[in-house]
Parts: structure tokens; C-alpha cells; sequence
């Protein structure tokens, strides 16, 4: 050849995501956030929040699910100043991304407070966090249970893996959906969510899997042509 090669410089390993034609990875939405005079700032694929472009809004992800078990991580990253005030979950249809914890509705989430929030509620549930904890989500959605872990220690003696009993589950109502994972932030941090199996810190519960497409159920119409035809009238 003519020796013009292309040498790649400043990436390391979290830059380079498995994503082929047929396994997509979930990220962060740039079309689902709220309220809709606000939208955050995104970077490197969908993955990172900018400090301070999350301030009093919501950003939810490119994927749901109704059934499954899912985990993913999530990690604030820089910002000083102010309280922290995040909330971490899913939320599901019927959600309304607004401005002010205390408006969200169709959420189960977790607070830096170490509170957790329903429909814009919160009540007392463990420790708090801040910029450098590693948070993991856990959601059996054949349990209807989601569970919460700071820096892999799951919150309220939290059990994943536990099933129908779901020890120490956050909440225990996750029914119809389907779910998606958000954040919502009132602070100026910036934030980084994993949802790459590949770059997770710690090792999901047993058989919870990462939000990507080679793991989501096969769909009930695999073929599309077979169900919508063009007829054309003369």
C-alpha cells in the first residue's frame, strides 16, 4: 500500500465497546430525559454525563424489560460543592421525568441521601453515597424486586439472589412495566454508567445479565415482512 496508516492515541480499554450488528449495549438515551426544556449533556457513546448538564432532570436509557433478571453500575465521577442529590433506578411507562425529586412519579430509585424513592416519595432505606462509590443495580423482574449495592455491598443485607423470598429487596412492586433504567440528578456531578459486561468493577449475582440485545428475549415476531404486507389496490 501507500504506508498511510492510522496509529490510534489516548484510548484505553473502556473506550472500545463489544457492540456488533447483533449485540447492542444499552446507554443513555439522548431522546428520554426531562423535562423537556432541559436535556443532558452526553458523551463517550451514551456513557457519561457531563458536571452540572444533569441539574434538576432526568435521563433514562435506550432499553427496557418486563421480565429477566438485569444488573448494571453506575459511578459519580467529579463535582464538589452543593449536596450530591441523585437518584438511581428504573422507571417504567407512565413516568413523569420532571424537574424536582419530589415530582418524579413511576420510579423505584435509590437516593445519595441513602434514602430510596417511589413516585417522588422517600423513605429511610440505607447508606448514603457520593462521587467514587461504585453503585450496582440488581433487578429480578421475575420477582418483581429491585436491589441496590454500594461498592458490592448490597443495601438493607440485600439478596439478589434470593428469589421469591427477596431479602431486603429496595422494592418489591416492579410489576407490568416495562422497565428502564434513569438517574435523575439535582447536583453538579458528573457520572459514568456501566451497562458493558465487559467494564463492570464487580462480578453481577448469579445469573443477572448486562442490558444488551444478545440477551434480551427472542421477539415474538422474528420477521417482521411475515406480519406487515403493502397491499396495493387498483
Amino acid at each position: 500500500g501507500n504506508d498511510n496508516d492510522f496509529t490510534s492515541s489516548g484510548f484505553d480499554t473502556a473506550d472500545q465497546v463489544t457492540d456488533t450488528p447483533t449485540n447492542n449495549k444499552c446507554t443513555w438515551s439522548s431522546i428520554s430525559h426531562g423535562p423537556t426544556t432541559t436535556k443532558p449533556t452526553l458523551s463517550n457513546g451514551g456513557t457519561q454525563i457531563g458536571a452540572g448538564s444533569l441539574g434538576d432532570c432526568c435521563v433514562g436509557a435506550t432499553m427496557s424489560v418486563s421480565s429477566g433478571k438485569w444488573y448494571w453500575e453506575y459511578e459519580m465521577t467529579s463535582g464538589t460543592g452543593g449536596t450530591p442529590a441523585q437518584i438511581l433506578g428504573v422507571m417504567t411507562d407512565g413516568y413523569v421525568m420532571s424537574s424536582g425529586a419530589a415530582n418524579l412519579e413511576g420510579e423505584r430509585g435509590y437516593y445519595t441521601t441513602g434514602q430510596k424513592s417511589s413516585g417522588g416519595t422517600l423513605t429511610s432505606y440505607d447508606n448514603s453515597w457520593a462521587v467514587g462509590d461504585r453503585m450496582g443495580v440488581a433487578v429480578d423482574l421475575d420477582n418483581d424486586s429491585i436491589y441496590f449495592a454500594k461498592n458490592n455491598t448490597f443495601q438493607n443485607s440485600g439478596d439478589p439472589t434470593s428469589g421469591a423470598s427477596k431479602t431486603g429487596a429496595a422494592f418489591t412492586d416492579l410489576t407490568g412495566g416495562p422497565w428502564f433504567p434513569f438517574v435523575w440528578g439535582g447536583g453538579n456531578r458528573a457520572s459514568t454508567v456501566i451497562f458493558n459486561e465487559d467494564d463492570f468493577e464487580y462480578t453481577p449475582p448469579a445469573n443477572f445479565k448486562a442490558l444488551a440485545t444478545a440477551n434480551l428475549p427472542a421477539p415474538t415476531i422474528k420477521d417482521g415482512t411475515a406480519n406487515f404486507q403493502t397491499t396495493l389496490y387498483t
